[in-house]
Protein backbone atom coordinates (compact mmCIF):
# COMPACT_ATOMS: atom_id res chain seq x y z
CA UNK A 1 0.00 0.00 0.00
CA UNK A 2 2.85 2.49 1.31
CA UNK A 3 4.48 1.33 -1.65
CA UNK A 4 1.95 1.95 -4.60
CA UNK A 5 1.67 5.40 -3.05
CA UNK A 6 5.23 6.30 -2.67
CA UNK A 7 5.76 5.03 -6.29
CA UNK A 8 3.34 7.29 -7.56
CA UNK A 9 4.66 10.54 -5.88
CA UNK A 10 8.01 9.59 -7.41
CA UNK A 11 6.26 9.20 -11.38
CA UNK A 12 3.91 12.67 -10.35
CA UNK A 13 7.61 14.40 -9.07
CA UNK A 14 9.36 12.89 -12.19
CA UNK A 15 6.70 14.09 -14.49
CA UNK A 16 6.82 17.43 -12.95
CA UNK A 17 10.74 17.32 -13.16
CA UNK A 18 10.93 16.10 -17.07
CA UNK A 19 8.28 19.42 -17.79
CA UNK A 20 9.70 22.18 -15.59
CA UNK A 21 13.30 21.05 -17.83
CA UNK A 22 11.28 21.38 -20.90
CA UNK A 23 10.17 24.63 -19.54
CA UNK A 24 13.80 25.90 -19.06
CA UNK A 25 15.38 24.72 -22.27
CA UNK A 26 12.68 26.37 -23.92
CA UNK A 27 13.66 29.52 -25.52
CA UNK A 28 11.73 32.72 -25.16
CA UNK A 29 9.66 33.73 -28.26
CA UNK A 30 11.88 36.93 -30.22
CA UNK A 31 9.63 40.12 -30.17
CA UNK A 32 8.68 41.36 -33.50
CA UNK A 33 6.59 43.79 -34.58
CA UNK A 34 4.35 41.09 -35.62
CA UNK A 35 3.62 39.42 -32.33
CA UNK A 36 3.64 42.32 -30.23
CA UNK A 37 0.63 43.49 -28.81
CA UNK A 38 1.81 47.11 -29.48
CA UNK A 39 4.29 48.79 -31.66
CA UNK A 40 5.56 52.54 -31.26
CA UNK A 41 8.41 54.56 -30.79
CA UNK A 42 10.65 55.24 -28.02
CA UNK A 43 9.72 58.96 -26.91
CA UNK A 44 5.93 58.05 -27.12
CA UNK A 45 6.54 54.92 -24.73
CA UNK A 46 9.02 56.86 -22.41
CA UNK A 47 5.78 59.69 -21.80
CA UNK A 48 2.65 57.15 -22.38
CA UNK A 49 4.34 53.81 -20.29
CA UNK A 50 2.11 54.93 -16.78
CA UNK A 51 -0.79 54.43 -18.67
CA UNK A 52 -1.11 50.63 -18.93
CA UNK A 53 0.55 50.34 -22.03
CA UNK A 54 1.30 46.21 -22.66
CA UNK A 55 4.31 44.53 -21.38
CA UNK A 56 5.19 43.08 -24.97
CA UNK A 57 5.27 46.27 -26.57
CA UNK A 58 8.16 46.61 -29.54
CA UNK A 59 9.69 50.41 -29.24
CA UNK A 60 11.50 51.68 -31.71
CA UNK A 61 14.42 54.21 -31.65
CA UNK A 62 13.39 57.34 -33.55
CA UNK A 63 16.61 58.06 -34.20
CA UNK A 64 17.03 54.96 -36.27
CA UNK A 65 13.98 55.81 -38.48
CA UNK A 66 14.77 59.44 -38.99
CA UNK A 67 16.33 62.64 -39.25
CA UNK A 68 15.54 66.27 -39.48
CA UNK A 69 18.58 68.71 -40.38
CA UNK A 70 16.67 71.91 -40.07
CA UNK A 71 14.08 72.75 -38.11
CA UNK A 72 15.20 75.95 -35.78
CA UNK A 73 16.37 78.51 -38.50
CA UNK A 74 12.93 79.79 -38.56
CA UNK A 75 13.84 83.73 -38.49
CA UNK A 76 13.45 84.21 -42.47
CA UNK A 77 9.42 83.84 -41.82
CA UNK A 78 9.43 86.08 -38.71
CA UNK A 79 7.12 89.17 -40.44
CA UNK A 80 9.31 92.68 -41.18
CA UNK A 81 6.37 94.64 -39.79
CA UNK A 82 2.50 94.39 -39.09
CA UNK A 83 0.58 97.51 -38.31
CA UNK A 84 -3.16 98.66 -38.74
CA UNK A 85 -3.85 101.86 -40.40
CA UNK A 86 -5.76 104.61 -39.42
CA UNK A 87 -8.89 103.68 -41.88
CA UNK A 88 -8.55 100.16 -41.10
CA UNK A 89 -9.31 101.15 -37.43
CA UNK A 90 -11.88 103.55 -38.47
CA UNK A 91 -13.78 100.84 -40.72
CA UNK A 92 -13.49 98.53 -37.92
CA UNK A 93 -14.90 100.38 -34.93
CA UNK A 94 -17.72 102.33 -37.69
CA UNK A 95 -18.97 98.55 -38.15
CA UNK A 96 -19.14 97.87 -34.08
CA UNK A 97 -21.33 100.93 -33.47
CA UNK A 98 -23.63 99.76 -36.93
CA UNK A 99 -24.12 96.68 -35.20
CA UNK A 100 -26.27 98.33 -32.46
CA UNK A 101 -27.80 100.73 -34.73
CA UNK A 102 -31.66 100.86 -35.04
CA UNK A 103 -33.12 100.54 -38.53
CA UNK A 104 -36.36 103.00 -39.73
CA UNK A 105 -38.10 102.70 -42.63
CA UNK A 106 -38.84 106.50 -43.79
CA UNK A 107 -41.95 106.96 -45.66
CA UNK A 108 -42.39 110.97 -46.01
CA UNK A 109 -40.20 112.89 -47.65
CA UNK A 110 -37.60 112.99 -50.77
CA UNK A 111 -34.55 110.93 -51.31
CA UNK A 112 -31.40 112.23 -51.10
CA UNK A 113 -27.56 111.26 -52.33
CA UNK A 114 -26.44 108.17 -51.01
CA UNK A 115 -29.69 107.31 -49.67
CA UNK A 116 -30.65 103.29 -49.27
CA UNK A 117 -34.35 102.97 -50.45
CA UNK A 118 -36.21 100.18 -51.03
CA UNK A 119 -38.20 100.19 -55.09
CA UNK A 120 -40.38 98.07 -57.04
CA UNK A 121 -38.60 97.82 -61.00
CA UNK A 122 -39.96 96.60 -64.43
CA UNK A 123 -37.93 97.47 -67.14
CA UNK A 124 -39.62 97.02 -70.78
CA UNK A 125 -37.96 97.63 -74.33
CA UNK A 126 -40.59 98.45 -77.45
CA UNK A 127 -43.65 97.85 -75.03
CA UNK A 128 -42.29 94.46 -73.46
CA UNK A 129 -41.26 93.65 -70.50
CA UNK A 130 -37.08 92.77 -69.69
CA UNK A 131 -36.14 89.97 -67.33
CA UNK A 132 -37.33 89.87 -64.31
CA UNK A 133 -38.26 92.85 -62.48
CA UNK A 134 -37.43 93.98 -58.66
CA UNK A 135 -39.64 94.68 -55.68
CA UNK A 136 -39.11 95.99 -52.56
CA UNK A 137 -35.23 95.95 -53.55
CA UNK A 138 -33.12 97.47 -51.39
CA UNK A 139 -30.77 100.20 -53.49
CA UNK A 140 -28.24 102.61 -52.27
CA UNK A 141 -27.37 105.33 -54.54
CA UNK A 142 -24.31 104.80 -55.97
CA UNK A 143 -24.77 103.52 -59.41
CA UNK A 144 -24.37 99.68 -59.18
CA UNK A 145 -27.54 99.71 -61.06
CA UNK A 146 -27.49 101.81 -63.92
CA UNK A 147 -25.71 105.33 -63.92
CA UNK A 148 -28.13 107.42 -65.16
CA UNK A 149 -30.98 105.80 -62.50
CA UNK A 150 -29.15 107.95 -59.59
CA UNK A 151 -29.39 111.33 -60.97
CA UNK A 152 -33.35 110.63 -61.52
CA UNK A 153 -33.63 109.28 -58.18
CA UNK A 154 -32.05 111.99 -56.09
CA UNK A 155 -35.06 114.39 -55.30
CA UNK A 156 -37.81 111.80 -55.93
CA UNK A 157 -40.86 111.69 -53.63
CA UNK A 158 -41.13 108.81 -51.66
CA UNK A 159 -44.29 106.68 -52.05
CA UNK A 160 -44.32 108.18 -56.07
CA UNK A 161 -43.90 105.98 -59.57
CA UNK A 162 -42.43 107.55 -62.26
CA UNK A 163 -40.46 106.30 -65.47
CA UNK A 164 -37.41 106.69 -67.04
CA UNK A 165 -35.38 106.41 -70.08
CA UNK A 166 -32.45 104.59 -69.61
CA UNK A 167 -29.69 103.07 -72.47
CA UNK A 168 -27.61 100.30 -71.56
CA UNK A 169 -23.83 100.38 -71.60
CA UNK A 170 -22.17 98.71 -74.40
CA UNK A 171 -20.44 96.26 -71.83
CA UNK A 172 -23.89 95.28 -70.07
CA UNK A 173 -23.69 92.20 -69.16
CA UNK A 174 -26.71 90.44 -71.12
CA UNK A 175 -25.77 91.17 -74.61
CA UNK A 176 -29.25 90.77 -75.76
CA UNK A 177 -29.69 94.20 -74.20
CA UNK A 178 -26.50 96.18 -74.71
CA UNK A 179 -26.22 99.66 -76.26
CA UNK A 180 -30.25 99.39 -76.60
CA UNK A 181 -32.60 101.83 -75.04
CA UNK A 182 -35.16 100.88 -72.57
CA UNK A 183 -37.73 102.60 -69.78
CA UNK A 184 -37.64 101.76 -66.44
CA UNK A 185 -40.95 102.20 -64.57
CA UNK A 186 -40.07 102.59 -60.40
CA UNK A 187 -41.58 102.95 -57.69
CA UNK A 188 -40.04 103.91 -54.26
CA UNK A 189 -41.54 102.37 -51.60
CA UNK A 190 -39.47 104.23 -48.76
CA UNK A 191 -35.89 105.24 -47.48
CA UNK A 192 -33.88 103.11 -44.98
CA UNK A 193 -32.57 105.46 -41.94
CA UNK A 194 -30.28 103.86 -38.77
CA UNK A 195 -30.95 105.52 -35.57
CA UNK A 196 -26.80 105.37 -33.59
CA UNK A 197 -26.72 104.69 -29.89
CA UNK A 198 -25.13 107.65 -28.10
CA UNK A 199 -22.01 107.00 -27.23
CA UNK A 200 -21.96 106.97 -23.65
CA UNK A 201 -20.36 104.98 -20.60
CA UNK A 202 -23.66 103.00 -20.49
CA UNK A 203 -23.00 102.08 -24.38
CA UNK A 204 -19.53 100.99 -23.59
CA UNK A 205 -20.78 98.98 -20.86
CA UNK A 206 -23.04 96.86 -22.60
CA UNK A 207 -20.84 96.52 -25.58
CA UNK A 208 -18.15 95.05 -23.75
CA UNK A 209 -20.53 93.00 -21.82
CA UNK A 210 -22.09 91.79 -25.36
CA UNK A 211 -18.87 90.94 -26.37
CA UNK A 212 -17.44 88.89 -23.16
CA UNK A 213 -14.90 91.09 -21.95
CA UNK A 214 -16.49 93.55 -19.85
CA UNK A 215 -14.34 96.19 -18.42
CA UNK A 216 -11.86 96.34 -20.99
CA UNK A 217 -13.14 99.60 -22.63
CA UNK A 218 -15.29 102.16 -21.02
CA UNK A 219 -15.50 105.38 -23.16
CA UNK A 220 -14.28 105.63 -27.00
CA UNK A 221 -10.41 106.59 -26.56
CA UNK A 222 -10.71 103.12 -24.95
CA UNK A 223 -12.47 101.53 -26.56
CA UNK A 224 -10.85 102.58 -30.14
CA UNK A 225 -7.47 101.33 -28.28
CA UNK A 226 -8.71 98.06 -27.34
CA UNK A 227 -9.98 97.12 -31.11
CA UNK A 228 -6.20 98.57 -32.27
CA UNK A 229 -4.67 96.07 -30.35
CA UNK A 230 -7.13 93.13 -31.33
CA UNK A 231 -7.00 93.69 -34.59
CA UNK A 232 -3.26 94.15 -34.79
CA UNK A 233 -3.49 90.92 -33.14
CA UNK A 234 -5.89 89.23 -35.36
CA UNK A 235 -3.74 90.23 -38.08
CA UNK A 236 -0.11 88.85 -36.84
CA UNK A 237 -2.18 85.68 -36.00
CA UNK A 238 -3.16 85.46 -39.70
CA UNK A 239 0.32 86.12 -40.89
CA UNK A 240 1.86 83.75 -38.76
CA UNK A 241 -0.93 80.76 -39.55
CA UNK A 242 -0.18 81.22 -43.37
CA UNK A 243 3.96 81.41 -42.72
CA UNK A 244 4.16 78.63 -40.75
CA UNK A 245 2.85 76.49 -43.21
CA UNK A 246 5.65 77.15 -45.04
CA UNK A 247 7.84 77.31 -42.42
CA UNK A 248 6.76 73.68 -41.48
CA UNK A 249 7.27 72.31 -45.04
CA UNK A 250 10.39 73.63 -45.08
CA UNK A 251 11.41 71.23 -42.14
CA UNK A 252 9.34 68.25 -43.71
CA UNK A 253 11.75 69.11 -46.65
CA UNK A 254 14.84 68.68 -44.57
CA UNK A 255 13.56 65.43 -43.04
CA UNK A 256 15.29 61.88 -44.14
CA UNK A 257 13.48 58.94 -43.34
CA UNK A 258 16.08 55.69 -42.82
CA UNK A 259 13.36 53.28 -42.13
CA UNK A 260 10.00 53.53 -42.49
CA UNK A 261 7.29 52.25 -39.76
CA UNK A 262 5.28 49.70 -41.36
CA UNK A 263 2.26 49.76 -39.26
CA UNK A 264 2.23 53.34 -39.66
CA UNK A 265 2.07 53.41 -43.27
CA UNK A 266 0.09 50.55 -43.68
CA UNK A 267 -2.85 52.32 -41.51
CA UNK A 268 -2.45 55.39 -43.01
CA UNK A 269 -3.08 53.85 -46.85
CA UNK A 270 -5.66 51.77 -45.19
CA UNK A 271 -7.84 55.17 -44.21
CA UNK A 272 -7.44 56.72 -47.43
CA UNK A 273 -8.20 53.84 -49.73
CA UNK A 274 -11.63 53.73 -47.04
CA UNK A 275 -12.31 56.88 -47.82
CA UNK A 276 -11.98 56.51 -51.71
CA UNK A 277 -14.19 53.11 -51.54
CA UNK A 278 -16.51 54.86 -49.07
CA UNK A 279 -17.54 58.25 -52.01
CA UNK A 280 -17.32 55.38 -54.70
CA UNK A 281 -20.26 53.55 -52.70
CA UNK A 282 -22.34 56.62 -51.40
CA UNK A 283 -22.68 57.74 -54.81
CA UNK A 284 -24.27 54.44 -56.38
CA UNK A 285 -22.78 55.04 -59.47
CA UNK A 286 -22.44 52.94 -62.29
CA UNK A 287 -18.98 53.19 -62.97
CA UNK A 288 -17.06 49.81 -62.75
CA UNK A 289 -14.74 50.55 -59.97
CA UNK A 290 -13.76 53.61 -57.42
CA UNK A 291 -10.63 54.72 -59.61
CA UNK A 292 -13.13 54.97 -62.77
CA UNK A 293 -15.56 57.27 -60.42
CA UNK A 294 -12.48 59.23 -59.15
CA UNK A 295 -11.30 59.94 -62.78
CA UNK A 296 -14.96 61.07 -63.88
CA UNK A 297 -14.90 63.65 -60.65
CA UNK A 298 -11.56 65.38 -61.86
CA UNK A 299 -9.07 63.45 -59.63
CA UNK A 300 -6.35 62.56 -61.82
CA UNK A 301 -4.65 59.87 -59.77
CA UNK A 302 -5.69 56.35 -58.70
CA UNK A 303 -7.43 55.70 -55.36
CA UNK A 304 -3.96 53.55 -54.46
CA UNK A 305 -1.89 56.37 -55.78
CA UNK A 306 -3.29 58.74 -53.50
CA UNK A 307 -2.87 56.74 -50.46
CA UNK A 308 0.67 55.79 -51.27
CA UNK A 309 1.10 59.56 -51.26
CA UNK A 310 -1.17 60.08 -48.28
CA UNK A 311 0.70 57.18 -46.45
CA UNK A 312 4.45 59.37 -47.28
CA UNK A 313 3.54 62.08 -46.11
CA UNK A 314 1.66 60.97 -42.55
CA UNK A 315 4.69 58.74 -41.95
CA UNK A 316 7.44 61.64 -42.91
CA UNK A 317 5.26 64.06 -40.58
CA UNK A 318 5.04 61.97 -37.95
CA UNK A 319 8.52 60.63 -37.47
CA UNK A 320 9.51 64.66 -37.56
CA UNK A 321 6.80 65.60 -34.61
CA UNK A 322 8.23 62.89 -32.17
CA UNK A 323 12.36 63.24 -33.65
CA UNK A 324 11.94 67.11 -32.71
CA UNK A 325 9.75 66.81 -29.42
CA UNK A 326 12.69 64.28 -28.05
CA UNK A 327 15.38 66.54 -29.00
CA UNK A 328 13.07 69.85 -27.19
CA UNK A 329 12.45 67.46 -24.28
CA UNK A 330 8.75 68.36 -24.86
CA UNK A 331 6.55 66.65 -22.72
CA UNK A 332 2.90 66.09 -21.86
CA UNK A 333 1.28 66.45 -18.72
CA UNK A 334 -1.31 64.54 -16.88
CA UNK A 335 -3.90 67.24 -16.67
CA UNK A 336 -3.22 67.63 -20.75
CA UNK A 337 -3.39 64.28 -21.46
CA UNK A 338 -6.91 63.91 -19.80
CA UNK A 339 -8.11 66.98 -20.98
CA UNK A 340 -7.50 65.13 -24.42
CA UNK A 341 -9.03 61.96 -24.06
CA UNK A 342 -11.74 63.38 -21.96
CA UNK A 343 -12.97 65.41 -25.46
CA UNK A 344 -13.09 62.01 -27.22
CA UNK A 345 -14.90 60.51 -24.55
CA UNK A 346 -17.46 63.31 -24.64
CA UNK A 347 -17.48 62.64 -28.36
CA UNK A 348 -18.46 59.30 -28.22
CA UNK A 349 -21.50 60.29 -25.21
CA UNK A 350 -19.10 58.56 -22.74
CA UNK A 351 -19.26 60.48 -19.08
CA UNK A 352 -15.78 59.19 -17.85
CA UNK A 353 -12.60 58.90 -19.90
CA UNK A 354 -12.27 55.41 -17.57
CA UNK A 355 -15.28 53.70 -18.43
CA UNK A 356 -14.25 55.08 -22.64
CA UNK A 357 -10.76 53.41 -22.49
CA UNK A 358 -12.15 50.37 -21.24
CA UNK A 359 -14.77 50.68 -24.00
CA UNK A 360 -12.04 50.26 -26.55
CA UNK A 361 -10.80 46.87 -26.22
CA UNK A 362 -7.42 45.72 -27.60
CA UNK A 363 -7.38 49.31 -29.58
CA UNK A 364 -6.70 51.48 -26.09
CA UNK A 365 -3.06 51.21 -26.02
CA UNK A 366 -2.75 52.52 -29.70
CA UNK A 367 -5.41 54.94 -28.68
CA UNK A 368 -3.40 56.37 -25.61
CA UNK A 369 0.30 56.60 -27.57
CA UNK A 370 -1.80 58.32 -30.37
CA UNK A 371 -2.98 61.04 -27.78
CA UNK A 372 0.17 61.75 -26.36
CA UNK A 373 1.56 62.01 -30.29
CA UNK A 374 -1.85 64.38 -30.76
CA UNK A 375 -0.64 66.49 -27.69
CA UNK A 376 3.25 66.72 -29.35
CA UNK A 377 1.83 67.54 -32.51
CA UNK A 378 0.24 70.81 -31.08
CA UNK A 379 3.78 71.78 -29.34
CA UNK A 380 5.81 70.89 -32.01
CA UNK A 381 3.73 73.79 -34.47
CA UNK A 382 4.05 75.81 -31.16
CA UNK A 383 7.58 76.06 -31.07
CA UNK A 384 7.91 76.30 -35.04
CA UNK A 385 5.70 79.60 -34.77
CA UNK A 386 7.48 80.81 -31.60
CA UNK A 387 10.70 80.79 -33.51
CA UNK A 388 9.21 82.34 -36.66
CA UNK A 389 7.53 85.06 -34.10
Amino acid sequence: MYKRVIDSIIIILFALCIAGCKNVGKEKEKLTPANAALVTYDYLYELAKNEGLPENTYIYSIEDMVSVTEYKGMAEYAPESISVSEEELNQLVEACYASYAVRNTVTEGKVKENDTISIDLVGTMNGDPIEEGLIDYEYTLNGDLIDELDDRLVGVKIGETFTIPCHFDENYANVEYAGKDVEFSIKVNYVIDYTYPELDAEFFEKMAADNGVSGSYTDEDSFRNYKYKTLLEEKRNSYLKEVTNEAWNKVISNTEVTQIPQWDYDSAYSQVMDMCESRYSASESTYAGVNEYLHANGYEKTAQEMAAEGADKYVKEKLAVIYIAKKEKLTVTDEEYEACVMEYAKQYKYDDADTFLKALGDSKSIFITERYYEILYKKVQALIIERIA
